[in-house]
C-alpha cells in the first residue's frame, strides 16, 4: 500500500488540518528544533521531534509592506518513532523548507525534510505523529 496523503496516515493530523484546512506543504516554513531520544528501557523506542514555525499564505491579498498577507501561525511538533537511515545536512540559523514530504510505503514512511535555506534531512520510520499544535503570537 502507498499513501500520498498525510492526513490520512499521520496520527492527530486533524490537529492540523483543523487550522489549514488540508494538509500543508510547509513551504516557507522553518524547522526550528530537531530532537533525537534513544529511548528508554525495557521498551527502547527511539524517535525525533521536530518542531517547524509555519502560517499560511494568502496569495490573493497583500500587506501594507507589499508581501502577501500571511496568517494562521502556528508551531507544529512532528514525532517520528525509530527513525532509520538518518541523513541531515545544513542545518543553521533559519531553516527554510519548500516541504516536508510524506510517503507512507508498505508500512513505512518515507519522510523528506527538503530545504530551500538551512537544513534537508531524509529518512524512514515506522510513525509519524503530531505531537503539539502551539499558536504563538504573530511577529509584529
Amino acid at each position: 500500500m502507498t499513501s500520498h496523503d498525510p492526513a490520512a496516515f499521520v496520527a492527530n493530523a486533524e490537529k492540523v488540518t483543523a487550522i489549514y484546512g488540508t494538509w500543508p506543504t510547509f513551504h516557507d516554513a522553518e524547522v526550528l528544533s530537531l530532537h533525537l531520544d534513544r529511548g528508554v528501557i525495557p521498551t527502547i523506542e527511539p524517535s525525533m521531534l521536530v518542531r517547524v514555525w509555519t502560517f499560511k499564505v494568502h496569495r490573493d491579498q497583500i500587506d501594507s509592506h507589499g508581501y502577501y498577507r500571511r496568517a494562521d501561525y502556528s508551531i507544529v511538533t512532528f514525532r517520528f518513532d525509530r527513525p532509520d537511515e538518518l541523513s541531515i545536512d545544513g542545518f543553521n540559523h533559519q531553516n527554510v523548507l519548500s516541504c516536508i514530504d510524506l510517503k507512507l510505503v508498505d508500512g513505512i514512511v518515507h519522510v523528506v525534510i527538503d530545504g530551500i535555506f538551512g537544513i534537508h534531512a531524509a529518512f524512514r520510520c515506522s510513525r509519524v505523529s503530531v505531537d503539539a499544535v502551539e499558536v504563538p503570537q504573530p511577529p509584529v
